[in-house]
Order: C-alpha cells, then structure tokens, then sequence
C-alpha cells in the first residue's frame, strides 16, 4: 500500500496491491492466476470511500504478481503525483525475458490518476523491464523511493 492526494482535494487517496488476486484475462478464457490488481480508494472528509473509485489496474500474465511494489512521486516533474506499479515475475509485452518483472509508471493529471490502465496504454503511463533498460537483475521485488511531504 501506498498513499497520495491524486485530485488535489486535500485528502489522500490509498493504493492497494493485490498480487495474488486472480485476474480476468485481456481476451477470453479462464482467469490469469496471480497476475495481480492494483485499486485506488479516494479520501473524503468522511475516510476513504468505497468501492474503488480508481481501478482495477491488471496484470498480464499469471503469476506475475502486478501491484506487489508501490511507489507515489512526481515522476515526470508536472506537479502531479503519479504512481508506480512493481510486477516483479510478469513480463513486458510477453518478451523473451520471461518472468524478469516490469515497472509501470501511470502519470496524474490534474483531475487525478486515469482510470483503468492497463500495462500499454498511450500517453497516460510508461513501463520498463530489464530488457528495456539493460539491466540484468529482477525488476519489482523492494522498488522504493523517497516521499516528499
């Protein structure tokens, strides 16, 4: 879990990450196992409301553990807080490194965090793998930033 006040409204809203939720698949057929979701509770006056009004975010493919690793900064320097979402046994766009892990970055907007992005979507998000980046080690697992307050 994470937290960050996406819409400006002075109240945090709450990133949850459920790695091992079993997630329906882009086309037809059974559920991805494991592959992951990722839910944004809005803040209120009243406390976080319910259900999620932000979300689901999915992962891909199964067990690959989408939402296992959160972070919440101003990535991309606009004053919005943006949010990224570890995948540490998925795979960026099925590639050959099978099961090395991906980072997706959803960027905020001033109306808040887009809804229901999944990992290749347009302009509102960025991702990385290892492949990517020529990095040779597992992306996702203990991914941190520090937090400005």
């Amino acid at each position: 879990m994470t937290s960050g006040d996406f819409d400006s409204d002075s109240y945090f809203e709450l990133v949850i990450g459920t790695p091992d939720k079993n997630t329906p698949p882009i086309s037809i057929g059974p559920d991805l196992p494991s592959a992951g979701e990722v839910y944004i509770l809005s803040g209120s006056p009243l406390g976080l409301e319910t259900p999620a009004q932000r979300g689901p975010y999915f992962g891909v493919t199964d067990f690959g553990r989408f939402g296992a690793s959160l972070a919440v900064g101003d990535f991309n320097g606009d004053s919005h807080p943006d949010v990224a979402i570890g995948a540490p046994l998925d795979s960026l766009n099925f590639a050959a490194t099978s099961g090395a892990g991906f980072v997706l970055v959803v960027y905020g907007t001033s109306s808040g965090i887009p809804n229901n992005v999944v990992p290749a979507p347009p302009i509102v998000s960025q991702q990385w793998d290892q492949a990517a980046l020529g990095v040779e080690c597992s992306w996702g697992w203990y991914w941190r930033l520090p937090r400005h307050v």
